[in-house]
C-alpha cells in the first residue's frame, strides 16, 4: 500500500542517517587520526635519536683528544723515565768527576764573553755513538757517554764609515771549540769533539741590539778506554 505524507516539509519527521552507515566515517577518522599521532610520534623519535647520535659523536670525539693526550703524555714520560736511567748509569759510574768537567767547560766560556750556553745535555752511550757516527761515520769505536753544549755567539761589530754594522763571527766558533778541545780536563775526559768545524746559523734575536745571533752545538764524546 502506498502511504503518502501530506503535512507540509516543516512538520515532517526528519529522517535519521541509520548508525551503520555511519561506522566507515567514523573508522576513516579514526584511521586518519592514529595514523597523524604515529607519524607524530616517530617524527619526535627520530629527532631524538639524531640528537642521541650528535651527543655520542660528541663524547667519542672528547674521549679521543683525552686519549691523544694521554698517550702524548705517557710516551713523554717514558722519555722522561729513560733519560733519568741514563743520566743515573753515567752519574754511577763515577768516571770522570763531573764537578771538574762542568768546572772545565765555564772556564773555557768564562775566557769567551761573546759566547753564552742555550742548553747543556748529558748523552748516553747511545745517544753519544748516534752523534760520532753523525760526524764521524767511519768512526768505529765505543762511546760510554757524552755532552752536547747548544751554545749562541754574538756577531761581530765592524765600523764602516762611523757606522756600526754587525756580521757572524766563526771563527769565535771555532776558536771556542779548540778550546774545548785542548782544556787538560776536558781531553782528558773526552777523545772526540765534534764537529771538527762546528755549523752555525743565524737567528733572529729581537733582544739584542745586533737583531741576530749565531747558534751552533758542540758535542764532546767519550769512548771506552
Amino acid at each position: 500500500m502506498l502511504r503518502i505524507n501530506l503535512l507540509p516539509p516543516e512538520r515532517r519527521r526528519l529522517r535519521r542517517t541509520p548508525l551503520y552507515a555511519l561506522l566507515p566515517l567514523a573508522l576513516g577518522v579514526f584511521l586518519a587520526a592514529g595514523s597523524l599521532a604515529l607519524s607524530a610520534y616517530f617524527y619526535v623519535e627520530m629527532l631524538n635519536i639524531e640528537r642521541d647520535i650528535r651527543d655520542t659523536e660528541a663524547q667519542i670525539e672528547s674521549k679521543r683528544n683525552v686519549r691523544t693526550t694521554h698517550a702524548q703524555l705517557t710516551a713523554d714520560l717514558a722519555a722522561i723515565r729513560e733519560e733519568v736511567r741514563n743520566i743515573t748509569t753515567i752519574v754511577d759510574q763515577g768516571r770522570p768527576e763531573w764537578a771538574e768537567i762542568l768546572g772545565a767547560i765555564v772556564e773555557v766560556s768564562s775566557k769567551n764573553p761573546n759566547i753564552w750556553f742555550e742548553k747543556v745535555d748529558i748523552l748516553s752511550a747511545t745517544a753519544a755513538s748516534a752523534a760520532l757516527r753523525r760526524f764521524s761515520p767511519q768512526a768505529n769505536v765505543p762511546t760510554t757517554f757524552g755532552v752536547q753544549l747548544d751554545c749562541n755567539a754574538a756577531p761581530e761589530k765592524v765600523m764602516e764609515e762611523g757606522k756600526a754594522t754587525y756580521i757572524g763571527n766563526p771563527e769565535l766558533i771555532f776558536k771556542f771549540r779548540e778550546e774545548l778541545r785542548m782544556h787538560p780536563t776536558l781531553r782528558n775526559a773526552f777523545k772526540e769533539v765534534q764537529p771538527i768545524n762546528p755549523d752555525w746559523q743565524l737567528v733572529s734575536d729581537q733582544g739584542s741590539v745586533e737583531g741576530f745571533k749565531l747558534k751552533f752545538s758542540v758535542y764532546l764524546i767519550a769512548v771506552k778506554k
